[in-house]
Parts: C-alpha cells; sequence; structure tokens
C-alpha cells in the first residue's frame, strides 16, 4: 500500500494538465407511445425509488421520438417521464390531449456516456411502478431496475425499452411478416380498444374520458402499491368508472383486444388476428407474479356468434341444397366447418359467410344431421346442429315467406320454393283457416293485406299434392305488426343545448322494437339495440354551433317506422356586446340614439338598454345587425349618466358594456312681456330661449290675485315671440277699482319642462277682474 502512494504521489507533479478528464457526456432517445404521443416533454431525472433532481430534458417531434443530452452525468439510475402532448387512440381516432396528471415512464440503469434507446410506454410504466414498489420494500435500486424491465419484457415476449412499437393505424407499417415492433404496437393499441368498451360500459362517448393515457395512469397507481396488478393501489380501489380494474381486465381483455385490433378495420399493418394469436396466448397463459394468485381465463372461452342459417331443423330437402350461415367473432374467425351425420365433409375457410353445397342425392331419404363448426383463433368453438329431411323421391317445400316467427305488415307476397320428381298436382296456401290457390305451383305466391287478420300471432301452411297422390304440409308461424312504435322524449322544440347533453328517450312497440338510429342533420350519431330506454350523451362542443336537427328513427321487427324530429340549437359561446355611440366620456346636449352591435353563434335573444341601473327599453333586434334606441335627455338632469347594455343569447348566458356620459342639455328659459295695446288691453307675450320647434308648449295657467286662468297651447309670432290673443288685462273704466294687482304665468312644455314668471303690469289698476 505504501508503494502504491508512493507512486500516485510520483505522478502528481505540479503540472496543472494532469487534472482528471471530464466525465462523458451521454445520450437517451427513444419513442413515447401510446399511440405516437406529438409534443411530449421528456424529463430525466436522478431516481432511487423517488423522483430526484432533472439530469436533462427533451420533446417528442411528430413521429413521437425524443433525443436527451446527458451532460456529463455520472452513471446512476435514472426515471424517464413524458407529460404533456397529445396522441391518437387506435380504435377510434380520438385526438387525446395530456392532462396533468396523465404520464408515462421508464427506469434505466444509466452507465456515464451511454447511448440509450428506451421506448415510453404502457408496459414500461409497469415496470417503473413495480421498480418503486420493489425498492420500497428493500430491493437494491439498480436490482430493482434490472428485476421490473425483466419482468414485464418477459409477460410480453420482447424487451420493452430496447423494441420500438409501430403504429399498427398506419400503413407505412404494413409488412408480410410479424415483427417484434408490430407484437409491441398491437399489445399497446390493445389498450385503446379496451378502453373503448370500458366507455361504452360507462355510458360515455368513446375515449371521454376513459381513454388509454388514464388507463396506465391507473394501471402505474396499482402495480406501485403492491407490485401486483388487482386494483388495489395507494387510495385504494383502482377503477375507471363502473368498471373495476382487475387480473381479468390486466391480463384476459388485454389479451383478447390484442387479436381484437388485429380483426378491426383500423389495423393497417397487413397482419391478422392468426398472426399474432401466439403472442396474445403467451401474454394471456403468463404465471408472472404481478397475477398474483388469479386463475387464467383461457382466450378460447370467447367463442364465434354463428346467424342466419340458411335452413332449419325439419326442413325438407332434395337434390343439390346450399348450406349459408353468417358468422361473426371479435378476436377473428379461424375456421367454419360442416360435418355430415358425425363425420367430416366440407371447410368453410375463414370466411364470415360460408356457403356449402351438398348434393343430398347420394344420401338415402329420411333425417341427416348436418353440424356448423365455427372455431376462432384462439381455439374458441361454437356448434349448430340441424336436422333435415332428405326427401330426393317426394315433394320438398323451402323458402317459405313469411318464415317461421318473421314480422310482417301492410300487405304480403305470401310464397315458397316447392319440388317434387313426379310433378305437382295441388298447392294450397292456408292461412288461419283461410285457403288461397296460387296459379303457379312450383313457385306460388298471392298478395294478402293482412289487415283482415289482425295483428298478432297467425299459422301460414303451404299443402301441396303431387301426381302420384302424395300429400304433403309444412307450416310457419308469423306476427303480423301494422302498428308502428311509439317515441317518448322530453326534449323540446327550439331547445339551447350546450357542453354534454344527455339525451334521454323511450321508444317503445306493440310487438318488438328492432332498432333505433339517432341522426343529427342527417348524419349517424348514434344506433340503438337495447329498448325501451334510450339514454346518449352528446357532447355538443364536438359539433359547430347554431341550429340543429335531432331526428330519432325507430324501426320495429315489421318494418314500420316512426321519426321524430326536433330542431334544437347548439350554444356553447355567451354573446358579444359593443356600444359604437356614444362612447365613454361624452358630452351630449340634445336627444341622442345609443347605437349597439351585438353578436352570438346562435342568434341574441334580447338586447336591454338600462341608464343609472333602471331598465330604459328593449333594442329590437334582427338576427346580429346592428341597432338603435333614441334617449330624450330631458327626461334625465344634467350630469354624469351610465348607461349598460345587456345582450342575452337564448340559454341564457350574457354579456354587456357599460359606459358612462355628460348630459348637458339646455333648458328654455321663460321671460312673459306685457304691452299696452288700444286703450287699456293688455296682451299675455311670452319669449322663449332656447326654443325648440319639435316640441309642444303649452301656457297650463295663469294667476291673477290668486284666481286661476286656464290657457291652451300657444304658437309663435312672426317676431319670434310667443302670445296668446284674446286675452284682456285691461276694460271699463266705469268698473270699480281697488288698487294695483299683479299676475303670475306658468308655463308647462309636452316634455316636462315647467317654468315660470311674474307679469307686473305698470300703471294699473285692477277693477274687478279687468286691468287699466
Amino acid at each position: 500500500m505504501v508503494a502504491i502512494s508512493l507512486l500516485a504521489l510520483a505522478g502528481c507533479g505540479g503540472d496543472s494538465s494532469n487534472s482528471p478528464d471530464p466525465r462523458p457526456s451521454g445520450e437517451l432517445s427513444g419513442v413515447a407511445f401510446d399511440g405516437l404521443i406529438i409534443g411530449g416533454d421528456v424529463t430525466a431525472y436522478a431516481w432511487d425509488g423517488t423522483k430526484g433532481e432533472v439530469l436533462g430534458q427533451g420533446r417528442t417531434d411528430n413521429l413521437g421520438e425524443y433525443s436527451i443530452t446527458l451532460n456529463e452525468v455520472p452513471s446512476q439510475p435514472i426515471l424517464l417521464k413524458v407529460t404533456n402532448g397529445r396522441y391518437f387512440e387506435e380504435a377510434s381516432g380520438r385526438n387525446v390531449e395530456l392532462q396533468s396528471s396523465d404520464a408515462l415512464y421508464a427506469v434505466y440503469d444509466y452507465q456515464a456516456g451511454d447511448e440509450v434507446t428506451t421506448s415510453l410506454t404502457y408496459y414500461t410504466t409497469l415496470a417503473a411502478g413495480l421498480a418503486e414498489h420493489m425498492v420500497r420494500t428493500g430491493t437494491p435500486v439498480r436490482q430493482a431496475i434490472v428485476d421490473a424491465n425483466r419482468t414485464i419484457s418477459d409477460l410480453l415476449g420482447l424487451d420493452i425499452r430496447e423494441v420500438t412499437p409501430l403504429e399498427v393505424t398506419q400503413v407505412d407499417n404494413a409488412t408480410p411478416e410479424v415483427t417484434n415492433g408490430h407484437l409491441y404496437g398491437f399489445s399497446t393499441a390493445a389498450i385503446s380498444q379496451l378502453t373503448a368498451w370500458i366507455s361504452e360500459q360507462n355510458g360515455t362517448a368513446v375515449h371521454q374520458p376513459y381513454n388509454s393515457i388514464r388507463f396506465a395512469q391507473a394501471a402505474y397507481s396499482d402495480i406501485r402499491a403492491n407490485g401486483r396488478l388487482d386494483g388495489q393501489g395507494l387510495d385504494g380501489i383502482v377503477a375507471q368508472g363502473t368498471v373495476p380494474l382487475n387480473q381479468e381486465i390486466y391480463r384476459h381483455r388485454i389479451a383478447a383486444n390484442m387479436l381484437v385490433m388485429a380483426n378491426a378495420p383500423e389495423n393497417r399493418t397487413g397482419l391478422t388476428a392468426a398472426d399474432i394469436v401466439d403472442h396474445a396466448i403467451r401474454f394471456n397463459e403468463s404465471n408472472a407474479s404481478l397475477w398474483g394468485s388469479a386463475d387464467i381465463i383461457p382466450l378460447s372461452d370467447a367463442a364465434p356468434n354463428m346467424s342466419n342459417f340458411s335452413h332449419a331443423t325439419g326442413d325438407t330437402v332434395a337434390g343439390e341444397i346450399e348450406l349459408r350461415v353468417s358468422v361473426t367473432d371479435t378476436i377473428g374467425i379461424g375456421s367454419v366447418d360442416l360435418y355430415l351425420n358425425g363425420d367430416f365433409h366440407l371447410a368453410g375457410g375463414a370466411s364470415s359467410e360460408p356457403r356449402f353445397l351438398v348434393n343430398t342425392t347420394a344420401l338415402e331419404d329420411g333425417e341427416h344431421h348436418f353440424r356448423l363448426i365455427a372455431t376462432n383463433v384462439a381455439g374458441g368453438v361454437t356448434e349448430h346442429d340441424i336436422v333435415l329431411d332428405v326427401a330426393n323421391q317426394g315433394t320438398t317445400i323451402s323458402d317459405i315467406s313469411p318464415s317461421h316467427a318473421q314480422h310482417i305488415r301492410g300487405t304480403h307476397t305470401f310464397s315458397a320454393s316447392i319440388s317434387d320428381a313426379f310433378g305437382l298436382d295441388e298447392v294450397r296456401f292456408i292461412v288461419n283457416g283461410a285457403t288461397y290457390f296460387p296459379s303457379n305451383l312450383n313457385s306460388p305466391s298471392y298478395d294478402l293485406s293482412l289487415a283482415q287478420f289482425g295483428e298478432g300471432k297467425h299459422t301460414f301452411t303451404v299443402w301441396t299434392r303431387n301426381k302420384s297422390g302424395y300429400e304433403t304440409q309444412r307450416s310457419v308461424e308469423f306476427t303480423i305488426d301494422n302498428t308502428a312504435p311509439e317515441i317518448s322524449w322530453e326534449l323540446k322544440e327550439g331547445a339551447y343545448l350546450e357542453r354534454v347533453y344527455e339525451f334521454l328517450a323511450d321508444v317503445t312497440d306493440n310487438e318488438t322494437v328492432k332498432s333505433a338510429v339517432l341522426y343529427l342533420d342527417g348524419n349517424v350519431l348514434a344506433e340503438f339495440s337495447a329498448f325501451p330506454r334510450i339514454d346518449y350523451m352528446i357532447d355538443t362542443r364536438d359539433f359547430a354551433e347554431g341550429e340543429k336537427s335531432l331526428s330519432l328513427v325507430a324501426v320495429d321487427k315489421a318494418g314500420n317506422t316512426t321519426t321524430e324530429t326536433r330542431k334544437v340549437y347548439f350554444d356553447n359561446t355567451p354573446p358579444t356586446v359593443n356600444i359604437v355611440s356614444p362612447v365613454q366620456g361624452d358630452t351630449i346636449t340634445s336627444d341622442f340614439y345609443i347605437t349597439v352591435d351585438a353578436w352570438d353563434a346562435v342568434g341574441v335573444e334580447e338586447i336591454e338598454i338600462l341608464i343609472n341601473g333602471a331598465h330604459h327599453s328593449y333594442a329590437p333586434h334582427t338576427d346580429n345587425a346592428r341597432t338603435s334606441v333614441r334617449v330624450n335627455t330631458a327626461n334625465f338632469s344634467n350630469g354624469p349618466h351610465q348607461i349598460r347594455v345587456i345582450a342575452r343569447d337564448g340559454i341564457g348566458r350574457t354579456a354587456e358594456q357599460v359606459i358612462t356620459v355628460i348630459f348637458a342639455h339646455e333648458q328654455p328659459s321663460m321671460t312673459i312681456v306685457q304691452n299696452r295695446n288700444s286703450g287699456t288691453d293688455y296682451r299675455l307675450r311670452i319669449r322663449i330661449d332656447n326654443y325648440d320647434p319639435s316640441q309642444t308648449y303649452t301656457v297650463e295657467s295663469y294667476q291673477v290675485a290668486g284666481a286661476n286662468r286656464g290657457f291652451g297651447s300657444i304658437n309663435p309670432d312672426d317676431d319670434g315671440i310667443f302670445s296668446y290673443g284674446g286675452v284682456h288685462f285691461g276694460g271699463s273704466p266705469a268698473r270699480p277699482c281697488n288698487g294695483r294687482r299683479t299676475g303670475t304665468a306658468e308655463l308647462r312644455i309636452a316634455d316636462g319642462y315647467s317654468v315660470s314668471d311674474t307679469l307686473t303690469i305698470p300703471n294699473a289698476v285692477y277693477c274687478g277682474s279687468w286691468f287699466r
């Protein structure tokens, strides 16, 4: 040890050039993927089981790719986190903006100078949450990172950090062969299909608010609590609305939805469910510790559905027949086969509409057992048995219309196909005991008005006799329904709708409602198959504002149709209002107009004018055109006055503007002029300053020595002085006189002004009721 120290000292001269080299810089890059996350903020943190200091930052581009330079960062565990940005849901195409609580994570044991490529996905987020739990329960940090990433990678069968998931909805990723990138992409897109189903279970619009990024956040909260995906998070039960998240959801349904996504039209890779079924089964049958003790639900438990069979048990057939069936399966049809009397007979491939041509002439007459077996790509099986009567030596009756259990209305053409090797002698159609005789024996038909039979269940029998005298018949039961469905809903004509509107209606029928479709402006908004109650959430913000037409069309099994339509308005924007004139601070000296511009996306319902807080008037308005209201300043005192204009839209939202203006109108003033005319007579003569020709002036009263004199309207003389002719204040000097008197005149103007002045009559003596 001493020698080592000396050697060390020998190598440490005073030359500063021997200082240690700086740490190398590293690079982190990859893809943020929940669907490609565009414009996301990716941050690298120091990590010891909890988030530490920021080591570097980057942002994802239009391909979801990011790059972060770690300048002289020493070797250490790191946490990667992506927030913000947006992505498109693979199953619905909905553009989802990441909210403040949305994030994806990844953990990595960084070595200084490494150039690391790692993805951030739902699965790396699970690994980050698992690693956090492991550190919290005593596992060393670096070991926790290794073990957690390995656990989730083993679960998926690929390296969740180094493999880049491919967007399966992009045709650029089409391929003739499966790659790990495609498997990773389908494994992630499965969550989009799953959360579309979760949205349906909650009765919400698809991926609102239940989407892939929210699901990832819920799973992260779940696994970090106890290292298992069991629906128990740090804060209690983990769920999305009414759907609890448990091992069935995390394992079985994600695996099944990998296959659903492969079957979906949004898949543009060219790969099918059969190409990825082994990957889905591996995931579903994993015994990873994060599943706890939950039982495995085989994917084969989900079986195909068969319907629309061309033949039914009891049908009589002859010659060459074609057996047809419709097959559906959410995870992918594997094969459809026909067995005859227990033995394999024909293969229908993976078709959803297989057809099997069977030559019955090779069979003996009598009953024969046909079995249709549909198998999906996961091994789920559905079987359907049909027993047919082969009668190549007798009469066959087929293609009866109406068919068994069919609902019909109005006028119906009753028909059948009949064949017989010996030829037909007679055909009868029997409906509820009434017999009809079609003229064409081999393809008989008969038009009947159903009103004569009444509504409800009825029996139709086809009876035949061939030329050898052999008689046969076949009957079906059908339902007559001429009554259209009834629709009951509370939505009023002309209603204004905002934000998310819950559409509720009840659809009923005297028999059975088959379907209902909700249309918005002629476009299909939603289709319904469960009745009577219809419940659908309409987010009006997804559509342009304005007048809309909502129509609900209900159809029963007989084809009777009822349509109810309401005109409504989508309105999510408050109105705007602007006082064009006058403007703030204006001084106004006479009558004026308040001119207003008001606008609303749907239309302004009302424009109210208030002056000094009191209602003045409602402005006339048409659509969003400019409008004006006249204000008479004579009704207000001089000084400041507040003008408030309030615009209201049909839903009750308001907008207003307030200004203050100054009223400075000039009031008229009055001077009474006395003038001696001939003799001792006087006339009442009045001068009015600030005379307004538009006004009407009236002398309301005139008093002399306490005696009231009434007057009427007055008109201006040529000299601009108003006079009331014929009113004399002088009279006969022979009357008794008892002193001088004065008089007052009060002038009232139509608009409300009232002024008065005192009339003094000089050198006059009041003599009874005259002046002289």
